[in-house]
């Protein structure tokens, strides 16, 4: 598209053309509010659900083990049945402890997906386009203006992380040097809570970046649905053709 093209582009889209464009799956999508929607279900599980699972986890994977001496498994067809009880046992005692794990994750999943507003499924946005294979249109992707954000956000997330890993790490690595903190069981207990110390400050950070992204998608989405007068005029013939019962966006517009 030429820049007489964009500039053209002066008309708010009238709703067909939002209505089209949500028919082929063209709707504002933000890929932070996943990122920070799967931090924060990290963060809960840390917090909420790994002290009272991981005892059941624990004992769980014990008891195959403690009970090896007094099970007995045979040869042949036999074996294999007294093997798969031991094994399905085992399977549904860690899936009843994952099941909050799971539900969480799920959970997150979702309301990333709702909190953006409207969601589309639509096979469209799956079919090859022989467009994407044009080194020109893929060239100006990769320097456009959506691209550069891209790369500034992902470097101000990278750095912004690492240095809060790091700081953590370091400041585990100087409690070692503490008598109690090389007790086993401080240890742990001092490393989760610096791991959801991490969690906690990166889920923070992550936030308002969800935030900015979705305004800016949601602007870029709505500046490419712009419409030319020529594209409304068009569209009102169309819709005149089909049907004499449609309103004029023109006057519409003039009249709002």
């Amino acid at each position: 598209m030429s820049d007489e093209d964009k500039s053209s582009k002066t008309e708010e889209p009238t709703e067909k053309k939002l209505r089209d464009a949500r028919k082929k799956g063209d709707v504002p999508q933000s890929r932070e509010t996943g990122t920070a929607m799967l931090v924060f279900a990290l963060l809960m599980i840390l917090v909420f659900v790994l002290p009272s699972s991981v005892g059941g986890i624990v004992e769980a994977l014990q008891a195959p083990l403690l009970e090896a001496g007094v099970t007995a498994i045979g040869t042949g067809g036999t074996g294999l049945v007294e093997a798969g009880s031991v094994l399905k046992s085992l399977g549904f005692t860690l899936g009843l402890a994952m099941m909050p794990v799971v539900g969480i994750m799920v959970l997150a999943a979702l309301f990333g997906v709702l909190i953006q507003g409207e969601t589309v499924v639509s096979a469209e946005r799956i079919k090859p386009k022989i467009s994407k294979l044009n080194p020109l249109s893929g060239f100006k992707r990769l320097f456009s203006a959506e691209a550069f954000v891209e790369f500034a956000k992902n470097t101000v997330k990278v750095l912004v992380i690492g240095f809060i890993t790091v700081w953590a790490v370091r400041d585990i690595a100087q409690s070692l040097g503490q008598t109690q903190a090389f007790v086993p069981e401080t240890l742990l207990a001092a490393t989760l809570q610096k791991v959801r110390w991490i969690f906690l400050v990166t889920a923070t950070f992550l936030v308002p970046i969800a935030i900015a992204d979705i305004i800016w998608k949601r602007a870029q989405w709505k500046k490419k649905q712009m419409m030319s007068l020529k594209e409304i005029r068009d569209e009102h013939k169309d819709g005149c053709q089909r049907g004499p019962d449609k309103p004029d966006p023109l006057r519409r517009r003039a009249e709002i």
